[in-house]
């Protein structure tokens, strides 16, 4: 599976290109945007990639259990690690983060499953949304492997 990992490798390139150049490349981001979306491109193939990858995953397992415990040792400490650092960050101007003080709790719980873009909460680091879609995406598969389809 090289191939995928090289190909996830480009994507990950493709996605911090397009965020870099918001800022700090914006004399190379009007040709590569005439030609294609970047960023866009990468966040596809991340998806298309996963739609492979992960069922198969789960089929390899065998355990909903042991996919799950996977997905969460895999998921969460980098999640953890970004939410901490723009907490850290922010108040020197580093970073910027979205809050929605009026429910304090949904907001955390709503980014303690990793759905805040399905359960209306914004996201407290706006690039976070494609996490709710990987969510949903594992639960999905999840459902279809205890149906047996």
């Amino acid at each position: 599976m090289a191939w995928l990992d090289a190909l996830r490798g480009f994507a990950a390139l493709c996605v911090v290109f397009s965020h870099l150049s918001e800022h700090d490349l914006q004399g190379l981001r009007g040709p590569v945007y005439d030609v294609f979306d970047p960023g866009l491109y990468g966040v596809f193939v991340f998806f298309l990639v996963s739609g492979y990858i992960v069922p198969a995953s789960l089929e390899r397992k065998g355990s909903i259990r042991t996919f799950w415990l996977s997905r969460v040792f895999r998921l969460f400490p980098l999640f953890l690690v970004a939410i901490g650092a723009v907490f850290l960050l922010h108040p020197f101007g580093y970073t910027t983060y979205t809050s929605d003080a009026q429910y304090p709790a949904a907001t955390a719980l709503a980014h303690a499953f990793m759905l805040n873009d399905f359960l209306g909460v914004s996201p407290l680091i706006n690039v976070m949304w494609t996490l709710s879609y990987e969510m949903v995406f594992y639960l999905l598969i999840t459902a279809l492997f205890t149906v047996g389809a």
